[in-house]
């Protein structure tokens, strides 16, 4: 109501935060952990008729009837009447524990994926220039070494890769197969790479 008091709460809601009706019916919002009023900031204006009262969206700590807080998207829309007064608000929210959660495990992801790649990419590169310098020499023992550590590279960096594309998919809700064009341009996967640089320093 315009006292930001609850008169009103579904089954969703109350699943959600764990109160029982008779424990939230009546009681100020602010129980919750949210303050209607800072959402028209600067303030609430005192005309009913004020258009600026219109749907506002946020992002907030709520807290549960057990007293534990949540992260959560909320949004409040003012309930007019008949003439067009401002006669309470509607709220809405959803929890974003769990998109959170996803959020700071991405960004785990990349920053150590990012880390990861540095290893196989530096060694891919000083083992295809050895590689050269060992096929235009005619040194294959040494062809030979060196290519077993690229392709053991290789297998590594194809594994990051696939990780990438593993998350890209969860991202996407969609298979993406490595190989194929991804947003117009071609993936080339490590192993091509290795048969494009023998086959270019082959004697």
């Amino acid at each position: 109501d315009l006292a930001h008091c609850v008169t009103y709460v579904n089954d969703p809601f109350l699943k959600l935060t764990g109160y029982a009706p008779e424990q939230i019916l009546g009681q100020p919002i602010t129980l919750l952990g949210l303050d209607i009023a800072s959402l028209f900031c600067p303030a609430p204006s005192p005309d009913p008729f004020d258009p600026g009262e219109q749907v506002r969206r946020k992002k907030a700590i709520l807290t549960r009837q057990n007293g534990v807080s949540y992260p959560a998207d909320v949004t409040v829309a003012p309930l007019r009447d008949p003439k067009g007064r401002v006669s309470g608000y509607v709220v809405s929210h959803t929890d974003r524990s769990q998109a959170q959660a996803l959020d700071l495990a991405r960004s785990r992801f990349i920053t150590n994926i990012s880390h990861e790649m540095r290893t196989p990419i530096t060694n891919i590169g000083l083992y295809a220039q050895l590689l050269s310098n060992a096929l235009q020499g005619g040194r294959v023992p040494d062809v030979q070494r060196y290519l077993a550590t690229l392709q053991a590279q290789i297998r590594h960096f194809q594994s990051l890769i696939q990780d990438i594309l593993t998350l890209a998919e969860l991202d996407a809700s969609q298979s993406i197969t490595p190989g194929l064009a991804l947003e117009n341009r071609q993936v080339l996967m490590p192993y091509e790479m290795i048969e494009e640089i023998f086959t270019r320093f082959h004697p």
